[in-house]
C-alpha cells in the first residue's frame, strides 16, 4: 500500500509539471563495428496534454553523456520546443532542467535509445 501511496503521488508530480523530453533518432551511418554507426537525434520539450504552455519556459539546459565536447547545453528557442540536436553513436541518458517564466524549476529524464539499439 505505501509503495503504491508513493507511485501515485510521484505520478500527480510528474503531471503537474506540464512537460516532457520527447526524441527521435535517425540513422546517419549503418553500424559496422563498434562505434562506427552514426544517428543524429533531436531532444524536445513538450507540454503534457496542455497543462502549461510552452510560454511558461524562459530557458532549458541539458546535461548530456560526458564524452561530449560541451555535455551542458541551453536553449531558449520555444519556436523549436527547446530542441537539442546531436550527432551520436551510442545511447545515454538525459538531463533537463527546465527554468521557467515564474522561477521554478523541473527536472526532466530521458534515455535516448537508437534505432537497432548498438551496444556501443
Amino acid at each position: 500500500p505505501e509503495a503504491a501511496e508513493t507511485i501515485e503521488a510521484k505520478y500527480k508530480q510528474l503531471v503537474s509539471d506540464g512537460f516532457v523530453v520527447l526524441h527521435q533518432a535517425e540513422v546517419l551511418q549503418q553500424r559496422t563495428s563498434p562505434k562506427s554507426a552514426r544517428y543524429r537525434v533531436r531532444g524536445w520539450i513538450e507540454s503534457i496534454e496542455r497543462v502549461k504552455p510552452l510560454s511558461d519556459i524562459e530557458l532549458v539546459t541539458y546535461h548530456v553523456w560526458h564524452d561530449f565536447r560541451n555535455p551542458v547545453l541551453s536553449t531558449s528557442d520555444q519556436k523549436s520546443n527547446f530542441d537539442l540536436w546531436l550527432n551520436v553513436f551510442g545511447e545515454f541518458p538525459v538531463l533537463a532542467m527546465i527554468q521557467t517564466k515564474s522561477g521554478e524549476q523541473i527536472e526532466l529524464h530521458r534515455y535516448l535509445d537508437l534505432p537497432g539499439r548498438p551496444p556501443d
